[in-house]
């Protein structure tokens, strides 16, 4: 008889192993789509998220993750804006710290509105678990990413 436990399982170790097929891609670097498999894989595992969980979670997510990556997008167009012009008046760069300040503000808001929207569907300890678990993922995408490109940033390791 399989379980849930174990139907969890084989989902993610087959998430897992499309994952390494991704970070073993030559050159370029992986795509946004299996960025994205991957963080699916590393939050389900880290949460051990139940079937039922998952089908409340992942539209809550998915919402959140789109409306923080809209704010993160302003956030750089304007620093990009601003680190771009050659002379600047000080009432533009007060201008850009304020709407920059404001934008990290709904960040923020946005971020405590999710969690709490997550307290009933996850419950308090795996919600706290998740708001480390982003940060865990992009180190550990990091690390392979530095993995992959040796100890110079080159490339790979040749022997």
């Amino acid at each position: 008889m399989i379980t849930d436990t174990m139907k969890n399982t084989l989902f993610i170790t087959t998430i897992l192993m499309m994952s390494i097929g991704a970070m073993a891609q030559p050159e370029g670097g992986m795509d946004r789509e299996k960025i994205e498999q991957l963080k699916i894989a590393f939050l389900t595992e880290e949460l051990d998220l139940s079937k039922a969980e998952a089908q409340q979670f992942w539209p809550a997510y998915n919402e959140f993750d789109a409306a923080k990556e809209k704010i993160e997008e302003q956030i750089h167009t304007e620093v990009k804006t601003m680190k771009k012009k050659e002379s600047r008046t000080s009432k533009e760069v007060s201008d850009s710290i304020a709407k920059v300040s404001g934008l990290k503000k709904q960040l923020i808001d946005l971020e405590s509105s999710f969690y709490n929207e997550c307290l009933p569907i996850l419950g308090a300890e795996k919600t706290f678990t998740l708001m480390g678990a982003d940060k865990n993922f992009r180190k550990k995408l990091a690390e392979r990413a530095h993995e992959r490109r040796g100890p110079d940033g080159q490339g790979p390791r040749r022997n």
